[in-house]
């Protein structure tokens, strides 16, 4: 359960509202299954510094650092100000900068999204859409047209008219071009609610959600039922 006072066994860094209420119903809905994780305790923090946070995560870490507790910093590595280095390098930084802190290596998962958390959203596509279109009790709108509506949106980045390398080379666009077609704004509680409703298999297909699905259920694994 998410908690705001200690003892912590896991403390989470979001850069932002939208990844942060996404993640929180994920991590909350894996505690209720029977074959995911344990309950426990945990603390989430969003950084005003948005995807910097990779820079200094000791910043806003710094009270819970000698806590014997576990550590996720999470971010978009497009607009991370980094983007020339691979994500990959930017999570060794990350976990550098905590472990020579006396955090141990095995209690931290550093991930970047890359491009942006929405690349998440692949594997579930159809579902979401459908998520996102009942917000305004709507059908959701056929794939071309939210293709051709993040192009038309944003002409500088020629996005590809293949859907799928569109879907896995700008997610965010595309997202955002299902948003505007069906007359809502992008917000935190629409993400929430994507955690909430989407399939937590499908999700896990992508590579950031799985290697945070699994170090979570390695560090509270589910209690075994007789």
């Amino acid at each position: 359960m998410i908690v705001q006072e200690p003892p912590f066994e896991l403390i989470v860094l979001f850069p932002d509202s939208e990844m942060k209420m996404l993640v929180e119903a994920l991590i909350e809905r894996g505690q209720r299954g029977r074959d995911c994780t344990r309950p426990f305790r945990w603390l989430s923090i969003r950084d005003p510094r948005r995807d910097t946070v990779w820079r200094e995560p000791d910043r806003p870490l710094m009270l819970f650092l000698r806590m014997n507790c576990c550590f996720l910093i999470v971010w978009d590595h497009q607009g991370s100000g980094i983007e020339a280095q691979q994500p990959a390098e930017v999570e060794v930084q990350v976990i550098h900068r905590l472990t020579g802190l006396g955090v141990p290596r095995e209690r931290i998962l550093a991930v970047a999204f890359d491009p942006e958390l929405e690349v998440s959203f692949r594997m579930a596509w159809s579902k979401i859409k459908r998520v996102v279109a009942e917000e305004r009790r709507m059908a959701p709108p056929a794939d071309p047209f939210i293709l051709e509506e993040a192009q038309r949106r944003n002409p500088r980045l020629r996005i590809p008219d293949d859907f799928g390398q569109a879907l896995a080379r700008h997610p965010k666009e595309l997202f955002e071009a299902l948003i505007r077609l069906l007359r809502l704004r992008r917000s935190p509680p629409l993400y929430a609610k994507i955690g909430e409703r989407v399939s937590l298999r499908a999700l896990k297909g992508e590579g950031a959600v799985a290697r945070i699905a699994n170090a979570i259920a390695t560090w509270f694994p589910p209690v075994a039922h007789e």
